[in-house]
């Protein structure tokens, strides 16, 4: 990892483009000037706490998505395809409940491979039922 102001340019670009948002967009939405944007984008310029607070909103993001930390005591790093997949995640609330069922974190359904477990046995006593 870069510098701070490096890692904020990098995951704003990121975030924004991700969210479909032009750098003008982006600034009317937060209400600041459309220079201001491309300048924290590309490190020229670093940008205030309390603007970036409100670009995290605007990009429907964390604090700690845009420095790019993640957990307590560690950094971990996120490869773009990563931040990509958490941030489809987080916006397709509708579809967590199947993500989590394919990856068998889902405590309240059972997991995929128990799924398909139990659709063979129903099949296979259903086959056996009409013999």
């Amino acid at each position: 990892m870069g510098t701070i102001r490096e890692e904020i340019a990098k995951n704003i670009r990121f975030y924004r483009k991700k969210s479909g948002l032009t750098q003008k967009e982006l600034s009317e939405k937060i209400g600041v000037n459309n220079s201001a944007v491309s300048n924290w984008e590309s490190g020229q310029n670093s940008i205030d706490i309390e603007i970036l607070v409100k670009v995290c909103d605007a990009l429907g993001v964390s604090l700690s998505d845009i420095y790019g930390i993640y957990g307590n005591t560690t950094t971990e790093e996120y490869s773009s395809h990563e931040r990509e997949v958490i941030l489809a995640y987080r916006s397709n609330p509708s579809m967590q409940e199947a993500v989590d069922k394919l990856l068998g974190i889902s405590s309240e359904a059972p997991s995929i491979g128990e799924d398909i477990a139990s659709t063979v046995a129903a099949a296979v006593e259903k086959s056996s039922v009409k013999s």
